[in-house]
């Protein structure tokens, strides 16, 4: 009964994604203000925040401390629901979830548009044809190549650097989500994977793991554990600083960080034990309220979280006592 219910949450919480239908829980892709995205230009000395409206079809950026927001993509560019994005080099590639394609984005003005990968407005699973269905994250390695979560297709795509040849390198994922990347030699994947609330390792080879989470896919509280032995409950963002991974536990109204270390001990690091939602406080640690968080960046000790279904920006300390904090956005 419970892998049923689990289910169907997930197709509720995927169908209020995509549509914008479903309660004031789930995030709402018809917001005019619902960044869905959200990624720095300098993970080490951060000065820009690049957003992405799922609703509006804009890409913009505002300084990382907030205030007006500059418009980079307008809606007459021909996005449909952008959603996750990377910076490499010059470039910023966003992955345009609804037109099932890859963009790159120049960062400089006038900010060209191009299409980086996929057919838009054309769904499909082939490595033949580069072809995507609901691309949703990117994150790029030491040598520039895409790596996408795919959940149409239940996959993760590599886009070649360069050639910009599209191989198909892990599957068996149940709507996998959020997508980020370790220092290691060789790197690894880290993928969020909705449908069995967990967080998985993908080796740049193919092999895939449950890092964290529960094995049976079941969700839970976001209480303190180690590895497979913690519970997620619809984790959506995730990023890193190399030495613990961040997750946007979205179920369960929380940010926790994963240590890359054995034995992977999972922390709640911000929002109520108790999974309860709240309007935007200011706050510290547990005492802090998220409401639907979504996306999340890391960039020198700081993280960046969209929260009340996408509509505000919380900044989030990594250094305990975890302090959190809303940007003001003009």
């Amino acid at each position: 009964m419970k892998s049923f219910l689990l289910k169907l949450g997930v197709i509720a919480l995927l169908f209020s994604l995509v549509t914008g239908c479903g309660g004031s829980s789930s995030p709402r892709a018809e917001n005019a203000s619902a960044f869905y995205g959200i990624t720095v230009d300098d993970v080490n000395s951060p000065t820009k925040l690049y957003l992405s409206n799922f609703g509006s079809n804009v890409i913009s950026f505002v300084a990382h401390t907030g205030g007006s927001a500059s418009t980079m993509v307008s809606a007459y560019a021909g996005l449909s629901g952008p959603q996750g994005m990377v910076r490499v080099g010059s470039n910023l590639y966003v992955v345009d979830a609804l037109n099932h394609a890859i963009r790159e984005v120049a960062t400089s003005s006038a900010y060209t548009v191009t299409t980086y990968a996929g057919t838009v407005g054309t769904p499909g699973n082939s490595d033949t044809d580069g072809s995507f269905y609901l691309p949703r994250n990117a994150v790029a390695d030491s040598a520039g190549n895409l790596y996408v979560t795919d959940s149409g297709n239940n996959t993760v795509r590599k886009i070649a650097a360069g050639t910009k040849t599209v191989t198909t390198i892990a599957s068996g994922f149940n709507n996998p989500w959020g997508i980020t990347i370790d220092s290691d030699i060789p790197q690894n994947l880290y993928v969020t994977d909705i449908g069995t609330n967990s967080v998985k390792k993908v080796t740049l080879a193919g092999a895939v793991t449950t890092f964290a989470g529960n094995i049976g896919g079941n969700y839970g509280p976001s209480t303190n554990a180690n590895g497979t032995s913690a519970y997620f409950k619809f984790p959506l963002g995730i990023t890193t600083d190399n030495n613990y991974l961040y997750v946007v536990d979205s179920g369960n109204n929380a940010v926790r960080s994963i240590s890359l270390t054995p034995p992977y001990a999972v922390l709640l690091m911000a929002g109520s034990s108790a999974g309860t939602s709240g309007n935007t406080v200011n706050s510290t640690g547990t005492s802090a309220l998220f409401s639907s968080p979504y996306a999340i960046t890391y960039g020198n000790g700081a993280l960046y979280v969209t929260d009340q279904s996408g509509t505000v920006i919380r900044e989030v300390s990594t250094t305990s006592p975890f302090g959190v904090t809303a940007l003001t956005l003009n």
